[in-house]
């Protein structure tokens, strides 16, 4: 029999009850690992890299995993951590086959997703991922945090001085040339110089390319860029980021 996709309509969930643990409500957060503290303005040994979009599918994923790459051909160990979102394997392991050496997300802590979670939460989240990534010595660490720059987490996250402070470098990706004008100018006053690439699914057109180009001093790096280790180094030595050793 067939039916019209309006005929059958969206999945609709009905709660109905909790996963106990005698008279205790089962929860995966913080179950099987202890919760860490953020410390403001603690440095680490190795480079930080985010990669954030304009908004959701923007392609900052996929920036995150070649960018990985372009780090890996480059010399150095690469790790990359997903720090806001919904639990989806496919993005970290993506990062994986780039090139990453270690991957990581927010629900090696029990969280599903950081839908609603404070600032403060999602920053443990990050304490707490820091110390697994130090423990491998990278020279690079890869952040992405999810959806775009108006979304609720991601908004207050980038105008958490604490936050911004630790990152090194960032590169945005955006769907079109018109998102990467918005996104430069609520990203320059807060990262200011360390804003230092655009990437994302608009680079996969060569007209939005050129607007781009014709508009930005920033460098657009398509995913063959990104790829291409020599150039990676000559941009982020340029910017006085930690040499391959």
């Amino acid at each position: 029999m067939y039916f019209e996709l309006e005929d059958i309509g969206p999945t609709k969930l009905k709660l109905k009850g909790y996963a106990t643990q005698g008279d205790k409500v089962i929860n995966t957060v913080y179950h099987h690992r202890k919760e860490v503290s953020f410390k403001p303005f603690e440095r680490n040994d190795f480079k930080t890299i985010l990669s954030i979009g304009s908004s959701m599918d923007s392609g900052k994923t996929t920036t995150a995993a070649y960018l990985c790459r372009g780090l890996k051909k480059a010399g150095n160990q690469v790790a990359y951590i997903k720090l806001t979102g919904t639990v989806y394997n496919k993005d970290r392991m993506l990062c994986y086959d780039c090139g990453a050496d270690y991957v990581s997300d927010f629900s090696e802590f029990g969280f599903p997703s950081t839908y609603l979670c404070s600032v403060n939460e999602i920053l443990n989240i990050y304490a707490g991922l820091l110390e697994d990534v130090a423990a491998q010595n990278p020279d690079y660490l890869v952040i992405e945090i999810a959806d775009g720059l108006y979304q609720g987490e991601t908004h207050e996250l980038i105008n958490y001085l604490p936050f911004t402070d630790v990152i090194d470098h960032v590169i945005l990706s955006c769907s079109d040339s018109l998102a990467v004008h918005t996104g430069v100018e609520i990203l320059s006053p807060i990262f200011g110089k360390k804003l230092f690439a655009l990437g994302g699914l608009f680079t996969g057109s060569p007209l939005l390319v050129d607007e781009v180009q014709k508009r930005s001093k920033l460098p657009v790096l398509t995913l063959e860029k990104l790829a291409d280790g020599d150039l990676l180094s000559k941009l982020l030595q340029t910017k006085k980021i930690k040499k391959a050793v």
